[in-house]
């Protein structure tokens, strides 16, 4: 069996090494190839004439399901693309940003909510009619390109934001006071806080997890009466690249996070993870994303570099995967087949429907980092 060793740069400035073997692929990676009946993929072009920068898009839906996606092009402007009759308007919110990631999420009465970087991290908010003007969260100027950033909102429509502190190497929290802002160091242990998901319950604690580059672990800060207790949840260097993390029902934090493989935890009501394989194809995931319905349906997409089939070199082949978790079940399918060395879905953003269907924001880098949406329909 022969092995082909690339490496590649993706997001928050870390290694990856992508391993290509000959071997046959597994039963398992077939049943995820296998054709849909009863329903399809669209795959649309949001906006091709501004390159994107690749490490993150963030789709929203507000309450009339019109997608909405917030991201970064490469001339650092920070830009949002709406959907409205079957048709895309971009709309530039702010420029000069220096980073290349963007989270968004939108709350009960209609407005967004952005955070960003400009050296310092940035937060915006506001409607299609009106913005407010930026707001810088953290005064230090803490935020390298690479920096990753996510937001999410508690029951007061307040953002509750976790960043990673670039020059430092931390993992840190900002949240809403008022008109202010409180910053807090969650983790400083190593270099730790890549790749940072939160996601806030309905008692407003702060959930988070993220990658501990120092040791390769995936690591899960809860906050607790004001405090953030931290948990290694997984030692293991196979599965240390990217996470993403949802709340449930339950108010249990549900994580999915790539490697070789993609893996799921969720905290159970005794305090212990359980864990389970979603994707054991053994090739490399990265760019997870997750979103948890209103019926506790769990819904994960990922980009997937597909095993080779065949003698001869392996091409390199990316495929947008798409798995849920349904009645106790996971499915997982192929939402957009690669192709050898033709499409590179990164900064994967996903949501759900009012009927609970998947949609996708991503970022192609083969193809002139075109930003790009799909959706699935049944036939």
């Amino acid at each position: 069996m022969k092995n082909i060793k690339n490496i590649v740069k993706i997001g928050a400035g870390v290694l990856v090494v992508i391993l290509l073997t000959t071997s046959a692929v597994s039963a398992f990676s077939l049943s995820l190839e296998k054709e849909g009946v009863g329903f399809t993929w669209i795959r649309e072009i949001i906006n091709d004439a501004e390159q994107s920068k690749i490490c993150s898009t963030s789709l929203v839906l507000d309450e009339t399901n019109t997608e909405h996606v917030f991201y970064i092009t490469k001339s650092n402007d920070l830009m949002l693309s709406s959907k409205i009759q079957g048709r895309w308007f971009d709309e530039k919110l702010d420029s000069g940003v220096t980073g290349n990631y963007v989270s968004a999420k939108i709350d009960t009465m209609g407005q967004f909510h952005v955070a960003y970087g400009k050296d310092n991290l940035m937060y915006l908010k506001g409607n299609k009619l009106l913005w407010a003007e930026p707001i810088i969260v953290d005064p230090a100027s803490c935020l390298t390109e690479h920096n990753d950033i996510s937001l999410d909102l508690d029951s007061l429509n307040a953002p509750h934001i976790s960043y990673y502190d670039g020059i430092n190497k931390d993992l840190k929290y900002a949240r809403q006071r008022g008109s202010n802002f409180e910053v807090f160091v969650v983790d400083s242990d190593g270099n730790v806080g890549v790749s940072s998901s939160i996601a806030v319950d309905s008692k407003n604690r702060a959930h988070i997890s993220y990658i501990d580059i120092t040791n390769r672990d995936v690591k899960y800060a809860e906050s607790v009466n004001g405090l953030f207790e931290v948990t290694v949840i997984d030692t293991s260097d196979l599965y240390s690249f990217q996470t993403a993390m949802d709340i449930d029902s339950n108010d249990r934090p549900n994580i999915v996070y790539g490697g070789f493989g993609l893996k799921y935890a969720i905290k159970k009501d005794n305090g212990v993870f359980e864990f389970e394989i979603v994707d054991s194809d053994g090739t490399q995931v990265f760019c997870p994303t997750i979103k948890i319905d209103d019926s506790d349906a769990i819904h994960v997409g990922y980009t997937k570099l597909a095993k080779h089939q065949g003698s001869g070199p392996p091409p390199i082949k990316f495929d947008l995967m798409y798995a849920k978790k349904d009645n106790s079940q996971w499915s997982a399918e192929t939402a957009i087949n690669g192709e050898p060395w033709n499409f590179i879905p990164l900064g994967n953003s996903i949501n759900v429907d009012s009927n609970r269907d998947p949609r996708m924001s991503f970022v192609d880098l083969k193809n002139s980092r075109s930003l790009e949406f799909v959706y699935r329909i049944d036939l």
